[in-house]
């Protein structure tokens, strides 16, 4: 066949984009299967699918803003018609607008309290709490002094004294700012002496001084329950607003032994040691009931047991006589076994063994009577020593830390601290507060936008009607970014603010994410006040956050629901559930958190998250060539060769070659090979870990201890654990790297270890002491 031959003088030239994009050896559009290509939109998800997911939001949304499954749901949002062809606004990379990490000291705690004297008829001294201390050793050793000075001045007159405890209402019960899981180990004991020596000061001065406290409501929590407990007279104004009990005890920060003691006067030695770790989830007002609170009411009689056990405690001297009467009369057959004693959290069986001691101790001594009463009074204090100082204490203490440091942070100053919050709840008022807002937009730090599903379409409409004056101010959106979609593309630049947990119980549970969304054309300075206004907020809320890009919370829950169902290959779901929560130390496992969110929105995180690891969404990577690799160099190496073997291959044979039967044991043995716990719990955390190495690589967070947080607030990793990253140091990075890429032979590439991991292998580095040199260098 000739050639044909063209006319070039009659060839057009190709448009000016085309033309580059030949050049670049690309396929332009018009061309490409991408011409005329409409992206679809997602379908929504069935009512039933709905519920569910409002019902998974509800506690994990901000607290200013809960959202309520009572009302249908709303998927989608219609933005303003004038924007509806406006280009997305593109999300910015993780900033941190704080100057430092942690706030200057506040100066002497003495000035955080108001100590006055009245001597009309009898004395009063009241000790008036007039700002949050800064540091809680401090502040035990201030009532120390301000008892001192009470003894001096009325004492020695033979007056009886009464003492009063009490705050501003907008403050806590006597808390710190720096609580004990702050402090180092040794300091964490001698505050518990520290505060034993207050309360039996205390005690021992009721001949001479009432104490009295008096608190409005709020938090009355750790030492601050413990100082309400200490008082002889006990009044809570507001019992509805109130909180008793002490949240810290999971985590390692016990009350002092008295305290303890006076709980069992009050609920029993069985109910004090089960129930102390949850008293605070409880109602107030029904503690009112069996004496704690001076009650409108006369509080009924103990019980004859309650009594019973009270004296007989009394009479007994020794210790062990003190735990075998409790363990055969008054504990039921099911205390071994309580959640207390059995937990998997190794400082509740502390805290069980601790409050026991302090109970069957007896009370604590002012003076030495003798070496054999001083060894049972420490007996309590050894135990709390000895948990000081282990890994679970030492992870959840900093875990602890790093939450309260995020609230901490040092922020630029705002010209504004005015923050206009539009919740559904108050939507009558929207529009009363749009016309505040469009007359005094200088005087507003932030507008906060309730993006729940509830509230989705009335925000978007009060949105798309006053969008000139949102477009000159600071916008929040509080709720889910896939929710507050519609909204982020008719605003220059928001910020979106989404709870990270969904764990009420983590000292991380109220851990929230924050990112930035912004034009082309909007500055970066504009953007980072933005950011700035978002984090103030959350300050002002105490909500701990992470700054990050994508969401970061539901790959890590994408990458683990993922691998525990592809566990399920080999193992059944009750192994892999008992593995996580046992062996990783997780609240609950994977199984039950994708039940938690529901099918609809775990498979959403595994659509908005396909580019998982450098190998995509493990859904898509094929696995079983790895396997039959595996397999058939195994029946090699056993002796199952095929044909010509006596023991057979994928069959079983007769002698003249013709086949009899599958051969069970080869299925038994390669392909159905049962998992070890110790296999099912390295391949969890090896998923977790290469996403947490990926998204550390790819910017999505700022750092190593950024992703660890959301690893123990997502998906809920014991703050004991201290987290995913935690573990992996604790394996060793070479080792993991090395199980890593066993693990990957065997059961696919996407446990591969990142290119991350490997150079911290080969420089032999931890997370803890990752530094961006050594991300930068993985990168290359």
């Amino acid at each position: 066949m000739a050639d044909m031959e063209l006319d070039k003088n009659k060839l057009n030239p190709l448009p000016h984009k085309e033309a580059a994009e030949v050049e670049r050896h690309e396929i332009p559009d018009v061309v490409s299967e991408r011409a005329d290509f409409t992206h679809p939109m997602p379908k929504k998800d069935s009512s039933k699918n709905n519920e569910k997911k409002e019902r998974s939001t509800t506690t994990a949304s901000l607290k200013p803003m809960e959202e309520s499954s009572s009302f249908p749901l709303n998927e989608t949002a219609t933005p303003s018609p004038r924007n509806a062809a406006s280009k997305m606004p593109v999300e910015r990379p993780p900033l941190a607008p704080w100057m430092s990490s942690v706030r200057p000291e506040d100066g002497e705690d003495a000035s955080c309290a108001k100590v006055s004297f009245k001597n009309d008829g009898s004395p009063v001294t009241t000790i008036l709490l007039e700002a949050q201390p800064t540091n809680i050793m401090s502040l035990v050793k201030f009532l120390h002094r301000t008892i001192t000075l009470i003894e001096n001045q009325h004492i020695t007159a033979g007056k009886k004294t009464e003492v009063l405890f009490t705050t501003f209402p907008t403050l806590g019960f006597f808390n710190a700012k720096h609580g004990p899981l702050e402090l180092t180990s040794g300091e964490r004991m001698e505050l518990l002496r520290v505060k034993e020596n207050l309360f039996a000061r205390m005690e021992n001065a009721s001949k001479q001084i009432h104490f009295v406290a008096n608190v409005h409501g709020g938090a009355i929590e750790d030492f601050g329950a413990e100082l309400f407990l200490a008082c002889h007279h006990r009044v809570l104004l507001d019992p509805v607003q109130a909180t008793f009990g002490f949240p810290s005890i999971k985590v390692g920060d016990f009350p002092a032994a008295s305290t303890v003691r006076r709980l069992s006067c009050f609920f029993g030695s069985q109910r004090t040691i089960e129930m102390a770790p949850r008293f605070h989830e409880y109602s107030v007002e029904s503690i009112m009931d069996i004496g704690l609170l001076e009650g409108h009411s006369s509080p009924p009689a103990p019980s004859f047991l309650l009594r019973l056990e009270c004296a007989m405690l009394e009479f007994l001297s020794r210790p062990t006589q003190k735990e075998l009467l409790l363990r055969k009369l008054f504990f039921t057959s099911g205390f071994d076994t309580s959640a207390v004693l059995v937990s998997p959290n190794p400082l509740l069986k502390a805290w069980g063994r601790y409050a026991m001691a302090a109970i069957v101790q007896g009370k604590c001594a002012t003076n030495n009577d003798g070496t054999a009463v001083r060894t049972q009074e420490m007996r309590s204090e050894s135990i709390f020593s000895e948990m000081l100082y282990t890994t679970p204490a030492i992870n959840a203490a900093n875990v602890c830390s790093l939450g309260c440091e995020m609230k901490r942070r040092v922020l630029p100053s705002l010209p504004s601290r005015r923050f206009v919050t539009f919740r559904g709840e108050e939507m009558q008022q929207w529009d009363e507060k749009m016309k505040a807002l469009s007359s005094a937009k200088d005087d507003c730090a932030a507008v906060l936008l309730d993006c729940s599903q509830r509230f989705i379409n009335a925000t978007a409409q009060i949105v798309a009607s006053h969008q000139d004056i949102l477009v000159n101010v600071n916008v929040v959106l509080i709720g889910e970014e896939h929710v507050a979609r519609p909204i982020i593309s008719t605003l220059p630049c928001s910020v979106v603010v989404s709870c990270a947990s969904p764990y009420r119980v983590s000292a991380l549970g109220r851990l929230q994410e924050v990112r930035v969304f912004a034009h082309d054309s909007c500055s970066s300075e504009a953007s980072e006040t933005a950011l700035n206004a978002a984090l103030t907020y959350l300050q002002t809320q105490d909500s701990p956050y992470v700054v990050s890009r994508g969401s970061s919370s539901k790959r890590l829950i994408a990458a683990l629901a993922t691998e525990a169902c592809r566990l399920t290959q080999h193992c059944d779901v009750a192994c892999i559930e008992r593995v996580a929560t046992d062996v990783l130390g997780l609240f609950v496992g994977p199984f039950h958190l994708i039940d938690y969110f529901g099918p609809a929105m775990v498979i959403r995180m595994l659509e908005e998250t396909n580019n998982m690891n450098t190998q995509g969404n493990p859904l898509l990577v094929d696995w079983l060539p790895a396997i039959a690799h595996h397999a058939l160099n195994g029946m090699l190496n056993d002796g199952y060769l095929g044909v010509d073997s006596r023991r057979g291959g994928f069959f079983s044979y007769r002698e003249d070659g013709t086949a009899i039967a599958p051969n069970a044991e080869v299925l038994r043995r390669y392909f159905s090979r049962p998992l070890s716990d110790t296999e099912v719990a390295d391949r969890l955390l090896a998923v977790v870990v290469n996403e947490c190495c990926e998204m550390i690589l790819s910017g999505c967070v700022r750092s190593a201890t950024d992703a660890n947080v959301l690893t123990i607030a997502a998906i809920g990793f014991r703050e004991t654990t201290g987290g995913a990253l935690a573990l992996a140091d604790k394996t060793g990075i070479s080792a993991l790297v090395q199980k890593m890429e066993e693990l990957s032979n065997w059961h696919g590439p996407h446990l591969r270890p990142s290119s991350l991991l490997k150079c911290m292998a080969h420089s032999k580095v931890s997370f803890a002491s990752l530094s961006d040199a050594m991300i930068q260098s993985a990168r290359m």
